[in-house]
């Protein structure tokens, strides 16, 4: 999550998923960003300005695409990337 968060990508949470299932489509993730909002005032930080700063000037340039036919994926146990 931190990798995706640093090269200024979309943690997205699971109902993205869903909703892209839904609607035969890619719909926007914007409306779907993990947020934690309770460790979010804990730590002092904020999911949508780190997102934002990241876009803007990202800590990492990273790709990464995960492809198998073993690979089990529960979507309740993921936070899905996107650009």
């Amino acid at each position: 999550m931190l990798v995706s968060m640093a090269s200024g990508k979309v943690v997205a949470t699971p109902r993205w998923l869903e909703s892209c299932n839904q609607a035969h489509y890619f719909v926007d993730e914007k409306n779907y960003i993990l947020q934690d909002e309770k460790k979010e005032r804990e730590l002092g930080f904020s999911m949508h300005s780190s997102l934002a700063a990241a876009r803007r000037k990202p800590l990492l340039k990273v790709s990464m695409i995960l492809d198998s036919e073993n690979l089990e994926v529960h979507i309740e146990d993921i936070g899905l990337s996107v650009s």
